[in-house]
């Protein structure tokens, strides 16, 4: 990749990584809650959780939707940004965020189970992962 290409891989992979993936680690959401749970006795920390992965993947699908080859967020072929959104659209899942609004990010999510370094690094595919 170019150098604007590379810059703008990194900007989507930045979009998750910094601005979505740190408001729904498991120690920020049980803080959230419990200074909630105060106050209301609502789960916060898992609703502030659910509003940043949204939030972060739209951002996220509007940048990918600039790319030509919709099965990679940039170019065509694998980058940072595929990199960090694959396994995000996996825990908005766990979260129970509706994707129906992403469908560039799951076309790319698609192309990806189908790369066998995707396939191997899936969350489901690691040793010590629940068996369902």
């Amino acid at each position: 990749l170019g150098p604007v290409p590379r810059a703008r891989a990194r900007e989507i992979a930045e979009v998750i990584n910094a601005g979505t993936q740190p408001l729904q680690n498991l120690g920020h959401m049980r803080a959230i809650s419990a200074l909630a749970a105060k106050d209301q006795g609502s789960d916060a920390g898992r609703s502030l959780g659910r509003e940043a992965i949204a939030k972060g993947l739209a951002a996220a699908e509007k940048l990918a939707a600039a790319n030509r080859d919709e099965r990679f967020c940039v170019g065509s072929h694998s980058s940072v940004a595929d990199l960090c959104v694959v396994p995000q659209l996996y825990n908005a899942r766990r979260f129970e965020v509706d994707l129906q609004p992403y469908p560039r990010l799951r076309a790319v999510e698609a192309h990806a189970a189908t790369l066998p370094y995707f396939q191997a690094a899936h969350p489901d595919a690691q040793p010590d992962a629940a068996k369902a």
